[in-house]
């Protein structure tokens, strides 16, 4: 019996570390100095309506905007569609904030 507890118990610890993982994938709108400007989820059709707008446009129109504090080297740039691994949750300001632990460009 104290068998399966512990299976149990290291089972839901393994589910619960997997469903901590923060994997986003969007495109950059925005580049500001450490901040990256994020739309989360938006297909190249959606992107291409959003790239002309200004940020203020983009926060206006209630778009899933993120503002990602990132330190990295990547030489990122407008409009690259990018895989962000999170460095803790999304913070629940408006625009949304977050850090970033890593920006990967994904090619399409």
């Amino acid at each position: 019996m104290t068998r399966k507890i512990s299976f149990l118990t290291v089972f839901f610890c393994i589910i619960l570390l997997i469903g901590c993982s923060s994997n986003l994938t969007g495109y950059i709108v925005g580049i500001e100095d450490n901040d990256i400007y994020f739309l989360d989820g938006i297909t190249q059709e959606e992107y291409k309506e959003y790239q002309d707008k200004s940020i203020q446009q983009l926060l206006d129109d209630n778009n899933s905007l993120i503002v990602l504090n990132y330190d990295g080297n990547e030489e990122l740039e407008l409009g690259d569609y990018v895989k962000v691994k999170l460095d803790g949750n999304i913070m629940t300001s408006y625009p949304e904030q977050a850090n970033a632990k890593d920006i990967t460009i994904v090619q399409e």
